[in-house]
C-alpha cells in the first residue's frame, strides 16, 4: 500500500517505520521531525502551559494544520 505524506506530497516507503502518531495522519518521519521541533517554539510563543486541557487542545490542533497544510 502506497502511502503519502500529508506534508509534503511524497510517498512514504512501505519499510519506512512510522511512530503511532504521524502515522495516523500519514506523516513522513523528516516532516515529523519538523513538527517536533517546531512544536517548541510553538508553545514558547503562545505560552501554551501543558497541564491546560485547553493549552493542549489547541497545541494539538496546530499540529494538525501543520502536517496537513
Amino acid at each position: 500500500m502506497v502511502r503519502t505524506c500529508t506534508k509534503c506530497k511524497n510517498e512514504i516507503p512501505d519499510n519506512e517505520e512510522l511512530e503511532p502518531v504521524p502515522s495516523s495522519y500519514p506523516c513522513c518521519t523528516k516532516c515529523w521531525g519538523e513538527w517536533k521541533e517546531n512544536r517548541v517554539m510553538v508553545i514558547n510563543e503562545m505560552r501554551l502551559d501543558m497541564s491546560l486541557k485547553d493549552h493542549r487542545k489547541l497545541l494539538k490542533n496546530t499540529k494538525r494544520y501543520s502536517l496537513v497544510y
